[in-house]
């Protein structure tokens, strides 16, 4: 319900299959996107079956007058439990009496999210067929930190009750095996559906930022967050404009470091050359104008901003992450490079 690559894909992967079939949406947070909810039909549960709930913080339920006491006590149960290690067992218990009943009616369920606290309730569904999607490098991204760590250590059991894993394409198909080889008869390539008719249509769409076409514009989509590596970004920026080179770099998208990212760039003088577009819900007409597309990624699944680019013929310049290589074809679309030198060096040469 955030906006994100994953979100898009997800979205796209939904509107392919609902050629064939009835296709309904499920989320624990309410859905506020009125076009969604006119495109789809929604699985809507109060309270998301309790999960709503315990997603919140929980200083911020026990100050909420309008949570009930047993409600706060729930939250503080959760809170104790999941101190002690026992995180998933207020979810499940949930999950099996508001939900189980519900679920049980349709022929297949796709997780979609390789986190999703829905993954172990679904595994343990009897009638329907158990599809997971996994949108990053799952390799990498499982070792990222001690909360990936913890959202995977139990994925050798949960998977087994899957009937079939979805990779976004070979390269990731690959990195996931390297984890669960005993899932290979199971683990399949398939790439996210691109609509290059409907991208190239909304890259028409009016410019909302302006571009100086007499230098060179630079754009990066995505979440404002540490794994997309902004930081780096602007030391690169830095650097560029040290050595004189003319440029605009686009920063389109919104998150948690924004006010972050802002303040580092101004303190490094980049305010005339770094511009922070915030949340852009059609970035194709910003992309088409510029003359590459950056992605900086510690670890990146198949992202979708390369699939609009090599659609509207914008070159990427990209780190050797996740499926990346893979989706430029070696080459085809753009380069593949390492280190802050690498980067600059492509980028004065475009």
């Amino acid at each position: 319900n955030y906006a994100s690559g994953a979100r898009a894909a997800a979205l796209a992967q939904a509107r392919a299959v609902s050629g064939v079939a009835e296709v309904w949406l499920y989320s624990a947070e309410p859905c506020r996107d009125a076009a969604l909810r006119q495109e789809f039909r929604l699985l809507e549960i109060p309270d998301g079956g309790g999960l709503r709930l315990l997603s919140r913080p929980t200083r911020q339920v026990l100050r909420d007058g309008d949570v009930s006491f047993a409600g706060k006590l729930l939250r503080l149960a959760y809170a104790v439990l999941a101190h002690i290690g026992l995180e998933s067992v207020l979810p499940k218990a949930l999950l099996r009496r508001n939900m189980a009943a519900a679920f049980e009616t349709f022929d297949t369920i796709f997780v979609v999210s390789e986190a999703s606290k829905m993954r172990e309730f679904v595994s343990r569904c009897r009638h329907p067929g158990k599809i997971q999607w996994i949108h990053t490098d799952y390799a990498a991204w499982r070792e990222l930190n001690e909360w990936t760590r913890a959202v995977t250590k139990n994925d050798a059991a949960l998977y087994r009750r899957f009937d079939a894993i979805v990779c976004l394409n070979k390269t990731l198909r690959e990195k996931f095996l390297a984890v669960y080889p005993q899932f290979a008869d199971k683990t399949l390539a398939v790439p996210n559906p691109v609509f290059r008719g409907e991208i190239r249509e909304r890259a028409k769409a009016p410019l909302t930022v302006p571009v100086d076409e007499r230098v060179c514009n630079l754009i990066t989509i995505g979440r404002l967050e540490r794994e997309k590596r902004y930081d780096r970004l602007l030391d690169i920026a830095a650097e560029l404009k040290k050595r004189g080179f003319a440029f605009r770099w686009y920063f389109a998208g919104s998150g948690p470091l924004y006010e972050d990212i802002r303040r580092r760039r101004d303190a490094l003088g980049l305010g005339p050359c770094v511009t922070l577009t915030g949340y852009m819900e059609n970035p194709c007409p910003l992309l088409a104008r510029c003359n590459a597309l950056v992605l900086f990624s510690e670890y990146e699944g198949t992202p979708v901003t390369i699939d609009e680019a090599k659609t509207l013929g914008v070159p990427v310049i990209a780190n050797d992450v996740g499926g990346v290589r893979e989706m430029l074809e070696d080459g085809r679309y753009g380069k593949i490079t390492g280190g802050d030198d690498s980067f600059i060096k492509l980028i004065t040469q475009l």
